[in-house]
C-alpha cells in the first residue's frame, strides 16, 4: 500500500471564540505543495479568523496545524513566519518611500560586523524577482509602482524568506485586466518553487482559471470542498449564499423619460470626444481596461476635472460642474471606487454617514434634528435593507456591503436625479452583491439616470440595459443587454473588431 504523501498544511478541527461567540466550529483544510487553493465565502463566513489561526494572530481553543508534517508553531505572527508562512493582505504592507530591495529585506537586513551589507541585499532582490519572471529593477522605488507591481514584490518577498504557504487576500481587488493575467502568471512561477498559496477571493471566475482546489466556509463550518475542475461558479456561489441564486436575467426596462444626463464631444485629459445620453428610467454601463478613459471620465462629470471641449447638461442644467459640489447641485451623485478611502466617514455612525449629504434636510435654524434624521435613515434602512444592529454603531462595524448601501442611502437622500455608481461592488462578496443589483434596478425604476462603470461583465449582464466600451478614451462600442459577453466586450476594449458592434448613438 503506498503512504499518501505528508500535506504542506493540515489544519484539523480548529474552532475559534471571541468571548461567548464562537465564529468556527471544526474547521479543516489541507493544501498540498504547490497547489493554489480558493479559500471561499460570504463576508463573516470565518475566513478572516482562520487564516488569523494560520497567520499567528488568533489562537484557537480547539485544533491542530501542521506544517510539512510537524505541529506549527504559531503563537505570534513573527512564528508564524518563521513556520514558513507568508501573509499577503489586501493593504500592502510596503513602505512606498523605500526602494524594492528595502522593502524586501525589512525587518531582516542582511548584517555585518553591525554594518548593513546593501549589495548583497541587492543581488538577492534581482535574483528572487527574476526566478519569478519579474521585470522590476530592486533600486525602484516602491511608490512609483503600479498595483501589480506592489504585489510582485510581497510575493518576492514571501519567496526570498523561503514561506511554504502563501496567504492571498483579496489580491486582485485593485489590479486592472492585463494586471491580473501579470499576477497569475506570478503564483504559476511560485507554484513552480513548490509554494502552497491560500487565494481569498469573490472573484469566483478568477478562482476558476488560477485554482487547483477550494474550499467554501458559511457561518463558520466547511460547506463544500473539492477540485474546481469538478465545479463552475454558479455552484459555488450557491455554495456560499446557501440557496440558489438567480441566473443572469436581462433587466427589464422602465418606461423611459427624456434624457437626465447628455455628454457631448467631451474631451479632457484621457478622454477624447466622448458623446452619449442616458435617460430617466435606465441604467447605463461603462466598460474597458485600466486606462481606458472611464476614470477620467467620471471625474470630468462630478466636476474633479474642467472639461477641454464639448458639453455635459445635468437633468437641464447645461453648464458642466467646475466642483463636485456643483455636480451635486446640478443633480449628479456618485458614488466613488473606493468607499474607504472616499464614500465613508470612519469616526461617524450609520445614521451620521447616511445623512451627512443632506444635511439641510434634517435640520433647522442650523441645528440637526434628531428624529428627523432618525426617522429618514430608518427609512433608508428598511429600504435597502441595510443588516446592522443600530443606527448609532460605527459605519466600520458593518460589511462591505451594508456600508455600500449606507453610501446608496446617502445619494439617495439628496434626490439626485442622475447617479454615478464606480465599480459599486469592489470587495463585496456574491450575496451581497445578489442584494445590490435589484437596489439598482430600482432606482432606475424610481425614474432616476443611472451610470454603472465596472469592468465584471456579470455585473453589467445582470444590471444594465446599454453599456458603452472604451477604448483609448474612446467610445468604441454601444451594446444592447443582449449582446454584453465576455468576447465580445474583450475584442472592443482591446480595439479589435468593433467594426461589427452598432456604433454608439
Amino acid at each position: 500500500m503506498t503512504t499518501p504523501p505528508t500535506p504542506r498544511l493540515d489544519m484539523r478541527g480548529i474552532a475559534v471564540a471571541y468571548g461567548p461567540v464562537q465564529v468556527l466550529h471544526g474547521v479543516d483544510l489541507q493544501l498540498a505543495p504547490a497547489e493554489i487553493h480558493a479559500l471561499l465565502g460570504e463576508n463573516g463566513a470565518g475566513k478572516s479568523s482562520l487564516m488569523n489561526v494560520l497567520g499567528g494572530v488568533v489562537a484557537p481553543v480547539r485544533g491542530t496545524v501542521t506544517i510539512d508534517g510537524p505541529t506549527a508553531d504559531l503563537r505570534t505572527p513573527r512564528s508564524a513566519q518563521r513556520a514558513g508562512v507568508a501573509f499577503i493582505h489586501q493593504e500592502l504592507n510596503l513602505i512606498n518611500d523605500l526602494n524594492v530591495w528595502e522593502n524586501l529585506f525589512l525587518g531582516r537586513e542582511l548584517r555585518a560586523a553591525g554594518f548593513r551589507q546593501a549589495g548583497p541585499m541587492r543581488r538577492r532582490a534581482a535574483d528572487v524577482l527574476q526566478r519569478l519572471g519579474v521585470e522590476l529593477h530592486p533600486d525602484t522605488v516602491v511608490g512609483s509602482l503600479d498595483a501589480a507591481h506592489k504585489q510582485f514584490v510581497e510575493i518576492a518577498r514571501a519567496l526570498l524568506f523561503d514561506a511554504r504557504v502563501v496567504i492571498m487576500d483579496e489580491p486582485t481587488t485593485a489590479l486592472a485586466e492585463h494586471e491580473v493575467e501579470q499576477l497569475f502568471a506570478c503564483m504559476r512561477q511560485l507554484r513552480e518553487h513548490g509554494v502552497a498559496m491560500i487565494y481569498i477571493s469573490h472573484k469566483l471566475r478568477e478562482v476558476m482559471r488560477v485554482c487547483d482546489r477550494y474550499t467554501v466556509l458559511r457561518d463558520g463550518r466547511v460547506v463544500a470542498s473539492g477540485e474546481v475542475s469538478h465545479t463552475d461558479e454558479h455552484r459555488l456561489a450557491d455554495a456560499m449564499v446557501g440557496a440558489a441564486l438567480a441566473s443572469r436575467t436581462a433587466p427589464t426596462l422602465q418606461t423611459v423619460g427624456g434624457p437626465l444626463l447628455t455628454v457631448e464631444g467631451l474631451r479632457a485629459p484621457g478622454v477624447n470626444g466622448v458623446g452619449f445620453k442616458v435617460y430617466a428610467g435606465e441604467v447605463v454601463g461603462l466598460t474597458g481596461l485600466a486606462g481606458d478613459g472611464r476614470a477620467e471620465l467620471i471625474d470630468t462629470l462630478c466636476g474633479n476635472v474642467a472639461p477641454a471641449a464639448g458639453s455635459i447638461a445635468i437633468a437641464g442644467h447645461t453648464r458642466a460642474p467646475r466642483s463636485p459640489r456643483a455636480a451635486l447641485r446640478q443633480g449628479l451623485g456618485l458614488v466613488p471606487r473606493n468607499r474607504k478611502e472616499n464614500s465613508i466617514l470612519k469616526d461617524l455612525s450609520i445614521q451620521q454617514n447616511q445623512s451627512i449629504s443632506a444635511l439641510s434636510a434634517v435640520a433647522r435654524w442650523g441645528v440637526i434634528g434628531a428624529r428627523a434624521e432618525r426617522t429618514r435613515a430608518q427609512a433608508a434602512r428598511e429600504q435597502l435593507r441595510i443588516k446592522l444592529h443600530h443606527l448609532d454603531d460605527p459605519i466600520t462595524s458593518l460589511s462591505g456591503g451594508n456600508q455600500q448601501k449606507v453610501i446608496l442611502a446617502k445619494w439617495l437622500a439628496t434626490g439626485a436625479p442622475v447617479l454615478v455608481l464606480d465599480n459599486p461592488t469592489q470587495g463585496i462578496d456574491v450575496g451581497a452583491k445578489a442584494e445590490i443589483y435589484p437596489l439598482i434596478r430600482d432606482l432606475a425604476g424610481q425614474g432616476k439616470a443611472v451610470v454603472v462603470s465596472s469592468a465584471e461583465i456579470a455585473e453589467l449582464q445582470q444590471v444594465c440595459d446599454r453599456v458603452l466600451v472604451f477604448y483609448r478614451g474612446r467610445i468604441v462600442a454601444e451594446l444592447t443587454n443582449a449582446q454584453v459577453e465576455e468576447d465580445t466586450v474583450i475584442r472592443c476594449a482591446t480595439g479589435v473588431g468593433t467594426g461589427s458592434i452598432p456604433p454608439p448613438c
